[in-house]
């Protein structure tokens, strides 16, 4: 086992296949989904562990060649992305709003 980011997420690596354990307080399924869908080295895909855990598995395409965790770090990059994404998106809708009302006032006035 190789502990990356302690309470975060966790990779077991077993019989050419990785576990990685993502933590529900951490990280929405919506962006995991998101980092999968985009990840495309390996095949992927997940699964609920726990109240706590989600799992995502990686197996090799041919299922012959061992999987680099190495590797795995773009999947990671993918995943902190959407999250960051998922939550400043959260945190700026009021002000998208606001913006985008201002934006379309004047053809809401023409329409009028």
């Amino acid at each position: 086992m190789i502990e990356i980011k302690p309470g975060i997420y966790k990779v077991y690596d077993k019989d050419n296949k990785i576990l990685i354990q993502i933590s529900k307080e951490y990280f929405e399924k919506e962006a995991i989904m998101e980092a999968i869908y985009e990840y495309n080295r390996y095949q992927v895909f997940m699964k609920p562990l726990n109240k706590d855990y989600v799992g995502v598995f990686f197996t090799s395409k041919n299922h012959n060649d061992s999987i680099n965790i190495d590797e795995l770090n773009h999947f990671f990059e993918l995943l902190i992305h959407y999250q960051i994404k998922r939550d400043l998106d959260r945190e700026n809708s009021e002000i998208k709003k606001i913006i985008i009302e201002y934006a379309y006032s004047s053809i809401k006035k023409k329409l009028k």
